[in-house]
C-alpha cells in the first residue's frame, strides 16, 4: 500500500468520522436564539412596545403611544397647507411570523433580541388627535393591514422597519384603502 494512498484512507476516515459525530454540535451552533419576551421604548413615535411570542416562529408585538402620522385620505374632511399629518395617540398590535431566522443561524447572523424578517398582520387604532393639520371625520380611527418587516438589534438598539397595505375606517362608517404606509423604528430593548 502506498503513502499516499494510506493518507487519503486516514483522511477520509477522520472527515466521515467528523461528520457523523460531529453533526449534532455543529448543528448546534447554528442555531437562532429562541424568540424571547422583549419590552422596548421606540424613540421615533415614542411609545412602549411589548413582543410576547406564543412559538419557535411567531410572536404578538403590542405598541402603545403618541405618534405623528400621516391621515387618511377617505377619512380627512380638510387639511391646512403644509401636509396631512397629525399627532395622535395609538394601540398597535402585530401578530409576527419569522421567515428567515433559521438561514439567518447559518450564515451566522444576529438573532438576538427577535432579530429577522417576517410577514405580519396588524390591527392600528388611532385616538383623538392632540396636533393636527387636517379635520378628521371622527375622532376615532382603525386599520388592519398585511405586511412584511424585519427588526434587527444592536446590543440594546432596536431598529425596524414594516411596510403594509391598509384598509382603514373610522367609528362613522367611512373607509379606504391605501396601497402601503412604510413605518420606520429605532428602539431601546428595556430588558
Amino acid at each position: 500500500m502506498s503513502m499516499l494512498r494510506l493518507k487519503l484512507i486516514v483522511f477520509f476516515f477522520i472527515s466521515a468520522t467528523t461528520i457523523v459525530f460531529g453533526q449534532d454540535a455543529f448543528d448546534q451552533e447554528l442555531q437562532p436564539e429562541p424568540l424571547k419576551k422583549l419590552l422596548k421604548f421606540n424613540i421615533i413615535n415614542p411609545s412602549i412596545e411589548w413582543q410576547i411570542p406564543n412559538s419557535d416562529r411567531n410572536l404578538v408585538a403590542i405598541n402603545i403611544g403618541v405618534g405623528y402620522q400621516v391621515s387618511y385620505p377617505s377619512l380627512t374632511e380638510s387639511f391646512q397647507s403644509g401636509g396631512v399629518f397629525l399627532l395622535t395617540p395609538f394601540l398597535d398590535v402585530q401578530n409576527r411570523v419569522y421567515i428567515n431566522r433559521e438561514k439567518l443561524g447559518i450564515k451566522r447572523k444576529v438573532t438576538s433580541n427577535n432579530s429577522g424578517a417576517f410577514i405580519t398582520s396588524r390591527f392600528l387604532i388611532r385616538g383623538k388627535e392632540i396636533e393636527s393639520t387636517v379635520v378628521r371625520t371622527s375622532n376615532i380611527d382603525m386599520a388592519f393591514g398585511l405586511g412584511y418587516g424585519f427588526q434587527k438589534s444592536k446590543k440594546r438598539i432596536n431598529f425596524a422597519f414594516t411596510i403594509c397595505p391598509y384598509l382603514y375606517f373610522d367609528s362613522k362608517g367611512n373607509f379606504g384603502f391605501f396601497p402601503f404606509i412604510p413605518e420606520f423604528g429605532i428602539g431601546y430593548n428595556l430588558d
